[in-house]
């Protein structure tokens, strides 16, 4: 009894270092401690089936952690992994009936190299070679619960990949089979980030005997805080290949059961983010309030299977349609990414941080589209300001916040980020220009804005941006034309302005808006006969243009020719009933007046 004891422990101590994966010191307990005691058949001591097991699983995790498996890897995983490989098979062949669990165990990581060596047909061999479907959450070790979700996802995954090759018929049975084993991956992997938070270590008492383990406290509470790119796939899997087949509702459905289990504290659990934005982006995009899927509560989770515990309770809040859920996902998921934003700047956390940026930007992305078609761009504004932490010389969530800020009427605090998305990109031209704008219309700052326009005339390497350049040029000399009272000055500002918008019409000659305001320019100077051929122009561009309607309406008023400009009037009315402008009713009242 003390002897067997004695071996609990040994085997607690090891199963805690599994699960940190620090293998060199399981090997190191198992090598000093274990009892080498026979097993009742003589085919192998436990000591041997242990050291084979840890060793092979270390050769693997180590060969995985660096080369995912890939295509362009099979050749270096089928040369790497051949050690591996001997290890495992040692102890999926050696091991005694009375040792069932390491035996699935080495099957299940075996089935896990197979995959990685692009061996499907014998990865599913193997997998059908024990037996797993009465497991449950109180007779596996947690260690075993990650084990059993990899190789349920590795299933599905040789599966797809013996169809895709046309090994297999792709049939409804196959489908719905690789949707069931990849739901279970996901299911598991739950339980497994579960697990992990809420038993003691002090408790377990994991044994390789006869039973898988005894009693209900043994599993680990910690370990190495990345899941897998196997598992991060799978996870995320199912709810996709609903979508694909059309079935939105169960896809939905299913994004839900992942997103309402109870959270990992131990755990970064990315995923959650990566689900939280897809099932938003399929709220946006492929459901309308016909087709929205109301949210049920309801669990039918049974003690000790293998499903995990969900959020419940009285109070909570449930969306009452897809507009509703969509944004309360985003924000959750925007929450979560502003938390795990990598802010270390040095090289060796380049790629980290370059991944932490792409999944918040896609979230904010989607969360500009769900804000804006609510007009509510405050919130939005405040989700990028907090973006600003992780987003040094990132362009992109810069000018989103600029945008943001124009939206809610912050225009000073624009243009100063503005400044900053020019040095960030000094060869984007857009930026000039709506700084230049918004210099014009809000902050009356025509000089700031002219110099912003002739920097965009000097950067702009196309005709087409040259043209919108020296329209917005000569919409700064206008402003100030219109300001003027010195009379040399106005005539200087009138052909700087007349040249800045003849020459944008002549670089792009199709542009409607630089023809119509050529006309307007010109009408102003009172050259009439210029103004009705820019006109005319700007009308068979576009012939329902409303303020070329409305400019022609007032040309014929200026040559007191007021019925056909009552003529173009009511063919803009018919076309603007309501928003045709306002300034050429007093054409209409000479009409009517006879004048």
């Amino acid at each position: 009894m003390a002897n067997k004891g004695k071996n609990y422990k040994i085997e607690a101590e090891i199963e805690k270092y599994r699960a940190h994966q620090n293998w060199d010191k399981a090997l190191e307990v198992t090598k000093n401690q274990w009892s080498n005691s026979k097993s009742a058949n003589g085919l192998a001591d436990l000591n041997d089936v242990v050291s084979n097991l840890l060793h092979g699983e270390k050769e693997l995790e180590s060969y995985l952690r660096a080369n995912p498996p890939s295509e362009e890897n099979v050749g270096k995983a089928k040369e790497s992994l051949a050690s591996a490989e001997k290890h495992l098979r040692y102890v999926s062949t050696r091991c005694p009936k009375e040792k069932e669990t390491l035996k699935r165990e080495a099957v299940l990581l075996l089935v896990k190299l197979l995959f990685a060596q692009a061996r499907y047909t014998d990865a599913l061999n193997e997998f059908e070679s024990i037996s797993v479907d009465a497991l449950t959450i109180h007779s596996i070790t947690n260690r075993m619960l990650k084990i059993l979700a990899e190789g349920l996802a590795v299933k599905a995954m040789c599966m797809e990949k013996l169809i895709d090759q046309g090994v297999r018929e792709r049939t409804p049975q196959a489908e719905e089979m690789i949707i069931k084993y990849y739901e279970q991956a996901g299911d598991i992997l739950l339980v497994y980030l579960q697990n992990r938070d809420v038993v003691d270590l002090n408790s377990a008492s994991p044994t390789y005997s006869g039973n898988v383990a005894i009693g209900s406290g043994s599993h680990n509470t910690t370990s190495d805080d990345s899941i897998g790119s196997i598992l991060e796939m799978a996870v995320q899997k199912s709810p996709l290949i609903y979508i694909e087949k059309g079935e939105v509702s169960k896809g939905v459905g299913r994004f839900r059961d992942l997103l309402r289990a109870v959270g990992s504290t131990t755990s970064k659990n990315l995923y959650r983010l990566t689900l939280a934005r897809q099932l938003a982006e399929v709220l946006l995009r492929g459901v309308c309030s016909a087709t929205y899927p109301p949210i049920a509560l309801k669990t039918d989770r049974k003690r000790g299977s293998l499903k995990a515990r969900q959020y419940s309770g009285r109070g909570m809040f449930v969306p009452s349609n897809e507009e509703e859920e969509a944004l309360l996902l985003l924000l959750i998921a925007e929450a979560m990414a502003n938390r795990e934003a990598v802010l270390e700047r040095r090289p060796e956390h380049k790629q980290s941080r370059q991944h932490s940026y792409d999944n918040a930007t896609a979230v904010y992305d989607l969360l500009a589209i769900a804000l804006v078609r609510r007009s509510n761009c405050a919130i939005l504004a405040e989700a990028l300001e907090r973006a600003m932490k992780f987003s040094y010389e990132e362009p992109h969530v810069w000018y989103q916040f600029a945008l943001s800020l124009i939206e809610t009427g912050k225009f000073d605090r624009a243009n100063v980020v503005l400044k900053e998305c020019h040095r960030l990109m000094p060869s984007n031209n857009t930026i000039l220009l709506l700084q230049a704008d918004l210099c014009y219309e809000k902050l009356h700052l025509v000089d700031d804005g002219i110099a912003l326009c002739e920097k965009a005339v000097d950067n702009s390497d196309t005709t087409i941006g040259k043209s919108k350049a020296y329209l917005l040029l000569a919409t700064g000399y206008s402003y100030k034309l219109a300001e003027c009272r010195v009379k040399s000055e106005r005539e200087l500002l009138e052909k700087k302005a007349y040249d800045a918008y003849n020459k944008s019409y002549s670089l792009d000659s199709y542009s409607v808006e630089s023809a119509y305001r050529l006309a307007l320019h010109l009408a102003q100077q009172r050259r009439l006969t210029e103004a009705f051929r820019c006109t005319r122009q700007a009308l068979r561009l576009q012939p329902g243009h409303m303020n070329s309607l409305a400019l022609l309406s007032l040309l014929f008023s200026a040559e007191k020719n007021y019925e056909r400009a009552l003529e173009v009037i009511k063919i803009a009315l018919a076309e603007y009933p309501d928003t045709f402008r306002l300034d050429v009713i007093p054409v209409v009242d000479k009409i009517q007046t006879g004048e």
